[in-house]
C-alpha cells in the first residue's frame, strides 16, 4: 500500500507525535509498504528546514515550505495540497486533531470521490490544564463549526485512550463504529538490557555521591512542568535529578530556576533512544510532572527499563498508570512530587517491585503490536 503519514513537525523537531509517526512509519516500511511522511518546512523554535526532500531511518520524508504560524502548534504549508493532488495514495493517516492538514486531506478526498482512505490520530487533543485562555475561545469555536464535518468525511479515528473516544463520540457527534481505540507504542529497544555506567561516566557522574537518581525527560516546555520539580531538588539534596530534552522555548527560563542546583543535570538537547534507555538503566526513578500528557510514550519507554513511575494525572497517564507500578500526583503540586519521591528513595524493595510490574505492563505495547492493530484499519 502507498500510505502518506501527514504531521505538521517531523524529526530533527522531537516529541511525543514525532516519535509516534517515525516508529509507526519504519514498521510499516519493514512490513513492505510504501510510506511518505509529509510534513511542513518549520523546525518549530529555529531557523526552516532546507532540505525538502530526503530520508529519515529509512523513511522518506517530503516537506513543504511554511508560509506563516498559526500558532505554536499550526503551520500553513499550502503545498501538501498540490502534492496530494498530483499522487494516488491509498491511506492518508493525518497526525493532529484541529490542523489544517486535516481539512487538506478531507478536501483531497471529496475531489477523488472517496479514495484515499481517510485516517486520523487526534493525539488526545484535550488539555485540561496547559492552554491558554484565548486558545480556549479558538478551539470553542472551531468544535462548534467546522469540527462537526468529521463525521462525515474521516473514515476512521484512533483515540490513544478511553476518554479521547468519548469526547469525539460526545461532542463530535462520531458514529462509535468510527472510532478506535489504539495506544502509542514504543521501541523494543528499552527493553534490553543497558550498561548504566555509561551514562555516568559521559556525563562525569560520581554515581556514590547520590543515594538515588531521579530522570525526567520531554520537551522543554512549561506545559511538561520540570519547574514544580524545584521543592524536591531542594528537600532531596542527596538524589540527582537528570532532566532530558531540547529546547521548546522554555530553555532559559529553566536553566534559571534549576541550572544552579548541584543535584541537578539538564542535557538541555534530546538523547538518542540508546542514549536515553542508558539513563534509564542509571536512573532509580522516573518522574513525569506535565500539566498534560495527550498519552505519554516517555513512561512506557521508562517502564520498559524497568523503572518504577511517578506523574500527573493529567491526561493520559491517568487511564493507564496504576498503583502496582506508578503513583499519580496533581499537576503543579509540588508537594506531592516531592513526597512521591521520598517514598521511593527510601524504599528500594518497592520500588525493584513496582519496576518489575512496569516492564510486565509496558511489554503490551511495543511498537510492533500496535503497528498491527493501525495496519489493519488500512486494509479493512
Amino acid at each position: 500500500m502507498k500510505i502518506a503519514q501527514i504531521t505538521t513537525f517531523f524529526h530533527p523537531v522531537t516529541g511525543g507525535v514525532e516519535t509516534h509517526v517515525l516508529e509507526l512509519s519504519r514498521d510499516l516500511v519493514e512490513k513492505g509498504h510504501d510510506v511518505e511522511v509529509l510534513t511542513s518546512s518549520s523546525n518549530k523554535n529555529g531557523p526552516k528546514i532546507t532540505e525538502f526532500k530526503t530520508q529519515f531511518l529509512g523513511v522518506k520524508v517530503r516537506r513543504f515550505r511554511t508560509w506563516f504560524a498559526l500558532s505554536p502548534y499550526h503551520r500553513f504549508f499550502p503545498g501538501l495540497f498540490f502534492y496530494l493532488l498530483k499522487q494516488d495514495f491509498d491511506v492518508l493517516h493525518v497526525h493532529g486533531f484541529r490542523k489544517l492538514e486535516v481539512y487538506v486531506a478531507m478536501l483531497i478526498k471529496f475531489i477523488k470521490k472517496g479514495k484515499p482512505k481517510l485516517i486520523v490520530t487526534g493525539h488526545n487533543p484535550f488539555p485540561t490544564t496547559s492552554r491558554r485562555v484565548r486558545f480556549n475561545v479558538l478551539v470553542a469555536l472551531h468544535d462548534k463549526t467546522i469540527g462537526q464535518l468529521f463525521t462525515k468525511s474521516i473514515d476512521k479515528i484512533v483515540a490513544l485512550v478511553k476518554s479521547e473516544a468519548k469526547k469525539y463520540e460526545k461532542d463530535f457527534n462520531v458514529p462509535k463504529d468510527k472510532i478506535v481505540v489504539i495506544p502509542n507504542g514504543f521501541s523494543e529497544i528499552f527493553l534490553d538490557q543497558h550498561d548504566p555506567d555509561i551514562f555516568f561516566k559521559e556525563w562525569e557522574i560520581d554515581k556514590s555521591k547520590w543515594n538515588a537518581v531521579v530522570a525526567s525527560a520531554g520537551r522543554i516546555n512549561k506545559a511538561k512542568g520540570f519547574q514544580y520539580l524545584r521543592k524536591a531538588i531542594e528537600k532531596h539534596k542527596k538524589v540527582l535529578f537528570v532532566i532530558s530534552g531540547g529546547d521548546d522555548g522554555y530553555l532559559s527560563r529553566l536553566k534559571f530556576e534549576l541550572g544552579n542546583y548541584r543535584n541537578v543535570v539538564l542535557t538541555e538537547h534530546f538523547l538518542p533512544p540508546v542514549k536515553l534507555a542508558q539513563l534509564f538503566a542509571a536512573a532509580d526513578i522516573f518522574v513525569l510532572p506535565s500539566l498534560h500528557e495527550a498519552f505519554g510514550i516517555v513512561l512506557l519507554e521508562a517502564m520498559a527499563s524497568e523503572l518504577p513511575i511517578i506523574s500527573t494525572n493529567a491526561g493520559g497517564p491517568a487511564e493507564f498508570v496504576v498503583e502496582d507500578f506508578g503513583i499519580l500526583v496533581q499537576p503543579k503540586d509540588e508537594t506531592a512530587l516531592s513526597n512521591a519521591i521520598f517514598e521511593l528513595v527510601e524504599d528500594q524493595k518497592r520500588r525493584e517491585e513496582m519496576g518489575k510490574k512496569a516492564k510486565e505492563f509496558a511489554e503490551k505495547y511495543t511498537w510492533g503490536k500496535i503497528t498491527g492493530k493501525i495496519e489493519k484499519l488500512y486494509i479493512n
